[in-house]
C-alpha cells in the first residue's frame, strides 16, 4: 500500500479490558492521521461481542461496533442484539450460563462462520491493516482468527491485549497454551514490555515478538488526551485527610483472601483515612471478603479506574500493571507484597514504596503522606511501560515505526 494512498485501519476487540488498552491507539490514529478508523467487537466460542463498549465512544466521532453488522440486515441484527440482552446479559444466571450458550453456540456462532460471511469478511477488509489482540494466537476462541491467518493478503497485526508484571506465577508455569500452534511462524505479536515476550515465547514455540512498550500507558494519553473522555471529578469522601485508593488484582493471583481481608479492615481503624477499592475488572467480585464496611470505605465496580487514580493521594496493589497510569500521573505508590506470594517486576522499587512481612502500614503510609519521594521513576518506566521510548511516545512510535504510516494532521 502507498504511503500517499489513505489507509484504511481495522481494531478488532473481544473485551473491554483489550479495548481498554488500545482506546490510546485507537484515538492517536483518529486524531493525528488522515486514515479512516474503524473500532469492530468480535465473537468468540463463548460471547457474542455486543455487551462490549467504553466510554471512549460517548466523546468521539467514532462509533462501536460489532461484526454482525457485516453479515446481517438490520432485522437479524436486531433479533440477535435481543437475543444477547435478554438471555447473555441476563441476571437470571440459568438463563445467562446455561441456555445462552446452547441458543449461542448451536444456532448463532454456527452461522457465523459460513462460508458466504467470510466472503463479506475478506471483501470488507480489503486492502485495510487490522489490528488484533492476542487472541490471535489461540486459533479455537473465534472462527475470525482462522479468516485473518488463512489469508496472505491481508495485513495483520497482533497486539497483546495486556501486560504480565509477574515472574514466577502459577498462571505463567502451566502449560495453558497449545506449543504446536501452527501460526506461530506467520505473524509477530507486538508486547508491551520485555518480561511479557519472555512470558509468551515460553508457551509459544518459535513465536516471533517484538517489544514496543504499552499503548495504555502512552504518556500523552495518560496526561492529556484522556481529559476528552473524563467524567466530573470522583468527590466520594473528599473531606478525609489522605485518599487511598487500592487497585485489587484477582486473588489467585499470589493472594489469600484472609490477609486481603485483613489489611482492608486495618486500613478502614484509621479514623483519617478513605479507603476505595477497585476489584480487578474482570468479574472480581469482592462481597465474600466480610470486610467491616464504615463510612471511610467505598467499592466501586463501575467508575473508571483513571478517575479513581486521580482522586486517590495514595495508590496501593498488589501486582497489576495499571499502577503504571498511576506513576505516570506521579501518584504515591505502595506495593503490597506482604499480599503477594509471587515475584514480579515491582520487587526492585524502593523500601519506602513497598510494604513487606513485619512492616508496619501505619509507618509506611506516614512516610509516603509526609516525605517527599526522591526515587525517580524515569528508568523505570522506560524499561517496563515504555520498552526505552523516550518521553513515553509508545503510539506515535508504533505508528511510525511498525505501521510505517506518515501521519499528517486531520483539517480542522
Amino acid at each position: 500500500m502507498s504511503l500517499n494512498q489513505k489507509t484504511n485501519i481495522i481494531f478488532l476487540c473481544r473485551e473491554y479490558n483489550d479495548l481498554d488498552c488500545r482506546i490510546p491507539l485507537i484515538h492517536y490514529l483518529n486524531k493525528y492521521s488522515d486514515c479512516n478508523v474503524e473500532v469492530i467487537s468480535i465473537p468468540t466460542i463463548r460471547s457474542s461481542g455486543i455487551r462490549v463498549a467504553h466510554r471512549y465512544f460517548n466523546h468521539s466521532n467514532l462509533k462501536l461496533k460489532n461484526l454482525l453488522t457485516w453479515f446481517y440486515g438490520v432485522k437479524i441484527q436486531k433479533f440477535i442484539i435481543f437475543l444477547s440482552k435478554k438471555l447473555e446479559q441476563s441476571n437470571n444466571k440459568i438463563l445467562r450460563y446455561r441456555v445462552w450458550p446452547v441458543i449461542w453456540n448451536i444456532f448463532i456462532y454456527r452461522n457465523y462462520k459460513s462460508h458466504k460471511n467470510k466472503q463479506k469478511f475478506i471483501e470488507r477488509i480489503g486492502q485495510s491493516i487490522v489490528i488484533i489482540d492476542d487472541i490471535l494466537l489461540d486459533p479455537n476462541r473465534t472462527f475470525v482468527n482462522d479468516w485473518l491467518l488463512r489469508s496472505n493478503e491481508l495485513k495483520t497485526y497482533c497486539l497483546a491485549h495486556g501486560q504480565n508484571t509477574y515472574l514466577n506465577l502459577w498462571h505463567d508455569k502451566r502449560d495453558i497454551f497449545k506449543k504446536s500452534n501452527k501460526s506461530n511462524s506467520t505473524f509477530i505479536v507486538y508486547s508491551p514490555s520485555v518480561n511479557h515476550s519472555k512470558y509468551l515465547q515460553e508457551h509459544h514455540v518459535g513465536l516471533k515478538t517484538v517489544s514496543i512498550g504499552n499503548t495504555r500507558f502512552d504518556r500523552a494519553w495518560v496526561l492529556e488526551e484522556s481529559k476528552c473522555i473524563s467524567h466530573e471529578a470522583y468527590q466520594k469522601n473528599s473531606e478525609f485527610d489522605t485518599k487511598i485508593l487500592f487497585v485489587m488484582s484477582k486473588l489467585e493471583y499470589g493472594q489469600d483472601a484472609n490477609q486481603v481481608r485483613n489489611f482492608i479492615n486495618d486500613l478502614i481503624s484509621i479514623s483519617e483515612i478513605a479507603l476505595c477499592l477497585k476489584p480487578h475488572t474482570r468479574g472480581m467480585n469482592i462481597s465474600n471478603l466480610n470486610i467491616n464496611y464504615q463510612n471511610n470505605i467505598a467499592v466501586e465496580y463501575d467508575i473508571d479506574t483513571s478517575d479513581l487514580i486521580d482522586w486517590a493521594d495514595i495508590v496501593v496493589f498488589t501486582g497489576s500493571s495499571i499502577i503504571f497510569e498511576a506513576i505516570v500521573k506521579q501518584k504515591k505508590i505502595l506495593f503490597l507484597k506482604n499480599l503477594q506470594k509471587y515475584q514480579t517486576i515491582f520487587d526492585e522499587l524502593p523500601n519506602s514504596m513497598i510494604l513487606n512481612n513485619g512492616d508496619c502500614v501505619f509507618d509506611k503510609l506516614k512516610i509516603l503522606i509526609n516525605k517527599e519521594i526522591n526515587f525517580k521513576f524515569d528508568d523505570f518506566l522506560l524499561e517496563h511501560a515504555f520498552c526505552g521510548r523516550v518521553g513515553g511516545v509508545v503510539c506515535k512510535e508504533f505508528t511510525d515505526k511498525i505501521l510505517k504510516i506518515s501521519l499528517k494532521p486531520k483539517d480542522s
